[in-house]
């Protein structure tokens, strides 16, 4: 059986045994709500939320943008509470720094099926920052899994093979935090920032991977980065008929 292919099966086994501890160990976590943060940050960061989903060509469903402009014109607490109930629902990870700048993440869901990749495209969402610390740093992602750069190269060209080692299976995608539309105020002290990060996956199925976030800035010591393991469900690519057949990236 061809290494590639054993290594699928393996990892594919080892999401599956993941997934029945995740269910039994993480219940229902959900993100959640801040109240110690000024209504005009979150305003603000709502705002520039939506307009780069919408940039990206992936707007929030027209509902919960009737519901966001009616919390935007509310006040206190009120307004804080409905603004956070829409937008979190496009969050996928909520990331809370400490005041010594310590990192904790969790997973809005258990369910992989609360995170729907498609191979071959770039799937934005939002990541929940909940700062009470100094750190001016922006919070950036790394995983074990990612894949090199030739490799996401060929994945954004179709190209779902293409591979510049035997032992490269275990690489499945690529990671990166979108630049934010516009300037917004320094994030310090007790803050939220919502930023948009994008997955790009190589394969279909459930896929596994070990996120890495941690701030920017230099060297940082344990305590300033942190692990999460997220499970994810991959649509399979299904070329439209004026696409090139796969592996034929040059």
């Amino acid at each position: 059986m061809p290494q590639r292919k054993m290594g699928r099966i393996a990892t594919a086994l080892v999401s599956v045994a993941i997934l029945q501890f995740a269910w039994l160990s993480q219940g229902s976590a959900q993100i959640r709500k801040v109240d110690d943060v000024s209504l005009e940050n979150l305003i603000e960061e709502s705002q520039v939320a939506v307009e780069s989903l919408a940039a990206l060509g992936h707007p929030i469903a027209e509902a919960d943008r009737r519901l966001l402009e009616a919390a935007w014109s509310l006040t206190g607490d009120e307004a804080k509470g409905k603004i956070q109930d829409v937008v979190d629902r496009y969050c996928w990870v909520e990331i809370r720094i400490d005041d010594e700048a310590w990192l904790k993440a969790e997973a809005a869901s258990p369910n992989p099926g609360d995170r729907i990749l498609e191979q071959g495209k770039w799937t934005p969402f939002l990541v929940k920052i909940y700062n009470k610390s100094d750190a001016q740093s922006a919070i950036d992602v790394r995983s074990a899994q990612e894949l090199l750069s030739p490799e996401v190269r060929a994945v954004e060209q179709g190209d779902f093979s293409a591979s510049l080692d035997p032992h490269s299976w275990y690489r499945w995608l690529a990671l990166k935090f979108y630049q934010r539309n516009r300037e917004t105020k320094p994030f310090r002290g007790v803050n939220i920032r919502y930023r948009v990060m994008g997955i790009l996956s190589r394969d279909s199925g459930m896929r596994s991977a070990d996120l890495e976030f941690y701030l920017g800035g230099g060297a940082v010591s344990q305590g300033h980065y942190v692990k999460k393991r997220l499970l994810f469900e991959v649509k399979e690519h299904e070329p439209q008929s004026s696409e090139r057949p796969r592996g034929e990236y040059r």
